[in-house]
């Protein structure tokens, strides 16, 4: 009767650690997703960075000539080309910065401790990284109310999110809505 209870003590661990392995395979195959379409997300606005870094190289190059030659007008052209195209980098970095901020939250894959979580940040967060998987795709409308912060699993509490979020949006079909609520 002892070696049976041990033999039942011991597959109940393995059954256990099993079940972990297994929530921690699922955890990182949606992230690996969602990582996949930030990058693809992160790619336009540097692109766009880049190519009007070359512009303003050569820009300043012209520049550097039409003083030279005292063409006051077209190098005032030249330097509101690149106060326009400095605007757009400008934009694109912040988008690049917010995606990833709203990845640094989402994925903090060593936050185990419990602790106090604003619900509607955790969505927010959450919603503009799915929101690069399947925006094109998916619209998604908030009505969310002022709410207390709610202790809980930070991690745990975003994979949720996304999870629920990624199988409206599979089993919604192109071109619905999904309505996220908290009241």
């Amino acid at each position: 009767p002892e070696d049976a209870g041990s033999e039942v003590a011991e597959l109940q661990r393995e059954r256990e650690a099993a079940y972990a392995q297994l929530v921690e395979a699922h955890k990182m195959a949606s992230l690996g997703r969602l990582l996949a379409s930030v990058v693809h997300e992160i790619n336009t606005p540097i692109g766009s960075i880049l190519s009007n870094n070359e512009v303003i190289l050569r820009s300043l190059e012209k520049l550097k000539q039409q003083l030279g030659a005292s063409r006051i007008e077209e190098a005032l052209d030249i330097i509101e080309i690149m106060k326009s195209l400095a605007a757009v980098d400008k934009i694109a970095c912040e988008r690049i910065s917010s995606v990833v901020r709203g990845l640094k939250t989402f994925a903090r894959v060593d936050d185990s401790e419990w602790r106090k979580v604003d619900l509607n940040e955790s969505i927010r967060n959450t919603l503009k990284l799915a929101g690069c998987e399947f925006r094109r795709r998916v619209v998604v409308e908030t009505d969310l109310a002022d709410l207390p912060e709610v202790e809980c699993l930070p991690s745990m509490l975003n994979q949720v999110f996304l999870n629920i979020l990624d199988n409206a949006a599979k089993h919604g079909g192109a071109g619905k809505r999904i309505t996220a609520t908290l009241t």
